[in-house]
């Protein structure tokens, strides 16, 4: 017959209660503190999802937004560089239309100043003829524009008897007969040596009438005596001799000999007429 040992059903009825405790006040709480972990863990992980889709759908749209914008951006400079090829253009077709509105004039301004110069040329023609009178001119700073005026007008051979140009004193000297002590005590560009100059070419070719000019045309060679601009005259009519200077100003090389010949011209055409 079996024996019952006390001491083992009292063991194992420890274990059971023991177990039952355990289960009841330790496995529980833990397993909720595992399931509320989980549950925790997994609202995060969740979380962390959502952020990232969200992130995503941000850096998408970013991505959507810089793509709008460097489309714009070839839009913007696309039409830029066509508004500005077409001010250019315009500015282009502007400056020629102007440039050609300028020249015209000039043109225009050239032939009138021509034409009023020559009319100047041709009443001395006239004069000179009239009153049988030859004409000579001895040049320096117009180096031969004096002569070429008359040369212009026809029957100009009828007139003219000769003309120089005389540039170097030593050409002065040896075609127009200017002493080299004026040159020495007044130098070139003085009235002294014009109207030498006026007087030695007329005497040299038995002309009637003469003109001396000498002067700085410019751009450089000026003094603070004699600055560009400055231009001494001498002339010689039938025997009468007188002088004249007229201070131009810097108004350009070709302008200081342009004035210079209509003066000459005005001063023969009023001592002839």
């Amino acid at each position: 017959m079996l024996r019952l040992d006390f001491n083992l059903v009292f063991t194992i009825l420890n274990i059971v209660i023991w177990y039952v405790l355990i289960r009841k006040f330790l496995f529980k709480p833990i397993n909720n503190i595992i399931t509320k972990r989980e549950e925790a863990l997994n609202a995060r992980y969740d979380e962390v999802k959502q952020l990232q889709a969200e992130a995503k759908a941000e850096k998408d749209k970013s991505v959507q937004y810089q793509n709008q914008i460097e489309s714009e951006k070839a839009k913007v400079m696309a039409q830029a560089q066509l508004d500005a090829r077409k001010e250019f253009d315009q500015i282009v077709s502007d400056a020629h239309k102007k440039a050609g509105q300028i020249i015209d004039t000039s043109k225009k301004e050239a032939a009138l100043q021509k034409e009023k110069v020559m009319n100047k040329a041709e009443q001395l023609v006239k004069l000179l003829i009239e009153k049988k009178y030859t004409v000579s001119f001895a040049e320096s700073c117009t180096g031969g524009k004096m002569a070429a005026r008359i040369v212009d007008v026809p029957d100009a051979s009828k007139v003219l008897n000769a003309s120089i140009v005389t540039y170097a004193n030593e050409a002065k000297m040896k075609y127009a007969n200017v002493s080299k002590d004026t040159l020495k005590q007044y130098g070139a560009v003085s009235e002294n040596t014009a109207r030498e100059m006026a007087e030695g070419v007329a005497k040299a070719n038995n002309a009637d009438v003469a003109a001396g000019i000498s002067g700085i045309a410019g751009p450089t060679g000026g003094t603070e005596d004699k600055p560009v601009g400055m231009v001494c005259f001498g002339f010689y009519i039938d025997g009468k001799v007188f002088s004249d200077t007229k201070h131009f100003g810097n108004i350009g090389r070709n302008n200081v000999r342009d004035e210079s010949v209509e003066y000459v011209l005005d001063v023969l055409i009023k001592e002839l007429s």
